[in-house]
């Protein structure tokens, strides 16, 4: 079964503003690629359409978020945090700001609308400023849990979506800054993010006999007693993310086994210091760009 992340989002948003007269969103003129178009129709008074203007959108939402609102900003993420990143980290996170910044049409998923709107440097960003939470939802069930969260959690967040239906893992407990086993194994350790972990899943089942499978839903922070535990039994991490390999999920994983000592093997799957490009259907660029190897890595 597929389900979309941004209607998850956009749904589990709507009844937090139910719940929380405080929620405002701020919007940088994208409220129904972003699902927010509910809420606006719901709560006019606390829907602000800023246009296109980044990084005004940063700056209203954090003197917003000073005064006592808990604000989410949506756009997508080749605009916001990549064109914001200065508002962000002076205005938002340097004043532990209760903003959570939401970056629409993540990864090569974004597929058609080509390079230019294909955000693979976002995670790196976001990853690199102090007070800054960073989120990627595995599918549907987990934003919604993911939004819950964000709407006690106090301070700076940076949640990340995709723009097509993904395949749905299923409705888990999320615990906050804990990786999740999604499949135990002996052989190799396969850590994913993001929906591509879910549709990776799906596409290699026949393939993943002894592999063990990890979903980071947190890149930051992450509790990495869950990641240690497995490499020290596998001795072989392979890391595949819809990003750029530096700055990301690889990254992470890579300071994981450096600080702890872990020995073994680690290979990162991602963007190989490029940007994306256009094509009808995303799984093209997922095959292209990661599965390709993935399949290679996994049989070898």
């Amino acid at each position: 079964m597929k389900k979309s992340i941004r209607d998850g989002f956009g749904e589990a948003l709507l009844a937090l503003g139910k719940k929380h007269p405080e929620v405002v969103v701020v919007s940088a003129d994208l409220a129904s690629s972003m699902r927010v178009q509910e809420f606006a129709r719901r709560f006019p008074k606390r829907f602000i359409e800023v246009g296109v203007a980044e990084q005004n959108a940063a700056s209203i939402a954090a003197g917003l978020a000073l005064s006592g609102k808990i604000v989410f900003l949506v756009s997508f993420a080749c605009f916001s945090p990549s064109l914001n990143w200065g508002q962000i980290r002076q205005s938002i996170c340097m004043n532990n700001a209760n903003v959570k910044i939401v970056g629409g049409h993540g990864g090569l998923a974004t597929g058609a609308d080509g390079a230019t709107h294909q955000a693979l440097e976002d995670i790196a960003l976001m990853r690199a400023l102090p007070k800054m939470k960073v989120f990627v939802p595995i599918d549907y069930y987990q934003v919604k849990k993911m939004v819950s969260f964000l709407g006690e959690d106090k301070g700076p967040a940076y949640l990340r979506l995709v723009r097509p239906k993904t395949t749905v893992v299923g409705s888990r407990p999320f615990v906050f800054g804990k990786p999740e086993i999604l499949k135990r194994g002996n052989r190799l350790t396969l850590i994913g993010t993001g929906p591509l972990l879910a549709e990776t899943m799906e596409k290699f089942s026949s393939y993943l006999g002894g592999v063990e499978v990890i979903n980071c839903p947190v890149l930051k922070p992450c509790q990495p007693e869950i990641i240690v535990r497995s490499l020290a039994k596998t001795k072989r991490a392979v890391v595949i993310e819809d990003h750029q390999e530096v700055g990301g999920l690889g990254s992470l994983i890579a300071e994981i086994m450096a600080e702890k000592g872990l020995k073994g093997e680690l290979v990162r799957i991602g963007m190989r210091d490029s940007f994306g490009e256009s094509a009808r259907d995303f799984y093209q660029l997922w095959e292209k760009y990661y599965w390709q190897r993935l399949e290679k890595e996994i049989k070898r």
